[in-house]
């Protein structure tokens, strides 16, 4: 739809300035459901402020902002998962949501939302289908008012019958991540809620789930798209494979259980993952997990306890099943990062509520985690970027960035800047302690200008939120992670965009180009060389077929990786001088041009 919009499918030569915007604006309205799915969860199971600290630590996690930008299929299958999960929990455990009219009946919202995710795809299956294709048009468009009927009339029973506008949502959510990425979008959502059955003994929640409607939402929403491709579908993928050996098989037995692409890793491999991606909520979320494990998880009759368990079972699952997984990708845990900033979020509301410090040992864990993870950061350039690229290999060449990006400095100012704020809440805070073990004689006193001075900002932030060292806390680290989280939106993204794109290769080549002037892709398989090329360019794989290729009159454009470029001239047996390298302005990849 959104190709259509901005005229992307109608199109030859450069690829209108909105296009990518239009492949990317679905998946950041899927984050941002996610986002506000997050905030009701917390605002009517416990209030408004611990909602909104649970959206900002899960907002300005670099996880949850670089795949929510980005047209890949894990924000679908995370988001509406992740949202799904949120609205259960909505309707198993806020007491308020259960007095509202949402409770009461189901909102037409929620069945304007049933309409959108069954009736486009319908369309787009009828009107493709093969044994629908002998048939003439209005013989496709009756099969298709008939779903339309049927579908009418489930919303006619929901809205005249039905209730829980939440739970309505829990099953079109997992139903919609199923669409997006496969089993697991049901899958690792019946799993947490098992495991939270098992662990509270709370099996009431069973007779309150309406499992009828549930599987009949399913089956409407997640099983047609599928259906027909593991039916119908005969055509093979580039390695020879048809949708039921590559989707049921392949990226699913086999990446669960054998292992394909990506790393194997270690126990450890996810924390190191988690800690680049929730930077600089790093030291904050693993602390509020154990914080939160600490009280009773077993037999509790609280709503609110019930909530804070289910959420401690979800990053618990989520952290053990792709730990144990065979292929492990970086943005493979972020599933666990939504529970996490949860989690957070409730951690930091007792600070806020309190106004009281945490320990000292707390306060020097943040400080050390924190920098931890930004040295190792700013020591390794692509631990960022490798959360949502493909480029999974031992060694980081140096095209890996753009040249003259001051990345360390950028991230370690920023880190830097919030870790001083936070150091100047917590002199404040600590600052009778502090009096007391320097002492009041003339060296106590100067020994204690320092941090009195740093007190004095510290002082100065808190007042700012109603004059507690809590309160400053959560105010220096919510500061921290504004930071960043503008840092990689504004800045990251926009440095490393031309050197991960190949856009303004083919930009310069649709400009310089005449006529039909070919363009090759030399031991090229990134996919993006075949968007910008509006599916023209020709895939060389060998040298054979590059000289094969560069046969005959004309000029012809190829591109190829920068470090491969010198074999490039090598494989293409031209004299020196016939190709020249016409835009260089990519670190990572060349526009060639082969002369007359």
């Amino acid at each position: 739809v959104g190709f259509n919009v901005v005229g992307a499918d109608k199109h030859v030569g450069p690829l209108p300035a909105l296009t990518e915007a239009a492949g990317r604006l679905p998946i950041a309205l899927i984050a941002l459901l996610c986002l506000v799915a997050v905030y009701l969860a917390w605002q009517t199971i416990f209030n408004r402020r611990m909602g909104v600290m649970a959206a900002v630590a899960l907002i300005t996690s670099p996880f949850f902002l670089m795949v929510g930008r980005q047209a890949i299929t894990d924000m679908p299958f995370v988001g509406f998962a992740s949202a799904g999960l949120c609205f259960f929990m909505i309707s198993m455990f806020s007491q308020s949501y259960r007095q509202s009219r949402w409770y009461q009946r189901v909102s037409p919202w929620v069945l304007g939302f049933l309409v959108v995710a069954t009736l486009p795809q319908y369309w787009a299956i009828i009107r493709s289908v093969k044994w629908l294709n002998p048939f003439v048009y209005g013989v496709r468009v009756g099969v298709f008012i008939g779903f339309a009927a049927l579908i009418g009339v489930l919303v006619w029973l929901l809205y005249k019958r039905g209730k829980d506008s939440a739970l309505v949502m829990f099953y079109i959510c997992i139903s919609l991540a199923t669409l997006g990425k496969g089993i697991g979008g049901f899958a690792l959502p019946g799993l947490v809620i098992l495991c939270y059955l098992l662990v509270s003994w709370d099996w009431a929640i069973l007779r309150r789930s309406q499992l009828l409607l549930g599987t009949l939402l399913f089956v409407l929403i997640a099983v047609p798209w599928y259906l027909v491709l593991s039916l119908f579908f005969t055509g093979y993928d580039d390695e020879h494979k048809l949708f039921y050996q590559r989707f049921w098989i392949h990226d699913h037995l086999n990446r669960l259980a054998v292992g394909v692409h990506g790393e194997t890793g270690s126990f450890d491999y996810f924390i190191r993952q988690l800690g680049f991606g929730t930077l600089p909520w790093a030291a904050v979320m693993p602390l509020a997990l154990f914080d939160a494990m600490r009280k009773p998880m077993r037999r509790v009759d609280d709503p609110q306890d019930k909530a804070r368990v289910f959420t401690v079972v979800w990053a618990v699952v989520m952290f053990v099943f792709f730990t144990a997984m065979q292929t492990k990708f970086h943005h493979y845990i972020l599933p666990m990062v939504v529970p996490l900033s949860m989690l957070a979020g409730m951690w930091l509301t007792k600070f806020w509520d309190s106004g009281r410090m945490p320990s000292g040992l707390v306060v020097v864990t943040i400080f050390a985690l924190t920098l931890l993870v930004a040295l190792d950061g700013m020591r390794q350039p692509w631990a960022f970027v490798d959360m949502f690229t493909y480029h999974y290999i031992s060694y980081k060449p140096d095209y890996y960035f753009p040249r003259n990006f001051s990345y360390k400095y950028w991230l370690g100012a920023l880190v830097g800047v919030g870790m001083f704020v936070t150091l100047c809440v917590a002199a404040w805070g600590y600052r009778q302690p502090l009096r007391e073990r320097i002492g009041d004689s003339r060296l106590g006193r100067v020994l204690r200008f320092v941090p009195e001075l740093l007190g004095d900002v510290g002082s100065f932030v808190s007042s700012l939120v109603g004059g507690t060292p809590g309160r400053g806390l959560v105010l220096a680290l919510s500061i921290n992670g504004f930071l960043i989280g503008v840092f990689f939106s504004q800045v990251y993204f926009l440095q490393l965009a031309p050197h991960w794109s190949q856009r303004y290769l083919y930009d310069t080549y649709w400009n310089d180009r005449r006529g039909n002037e070919p363009n090759l892709a030399y031991l090229m398989n990134w996919r993006g060389e075949t968007f910008y090329a509006l599916n023209t360019d020709d895939q060389i794989k060998d040298a054979a077929g590059l000289k094969e290729k560069l046969k005959g009159p004309g000029r012809k454009y190829i591109v190829v990786e920068s470090n491969r470029y010198q074999g490039l001239e090598s494989a293409s047996g031209l004299p020196a001088g016939k190709i020249e390298v016409i835009d260089r302005s990519n670190s990572k990849w060349y526009l060639v041009r082969v002369n007359e």
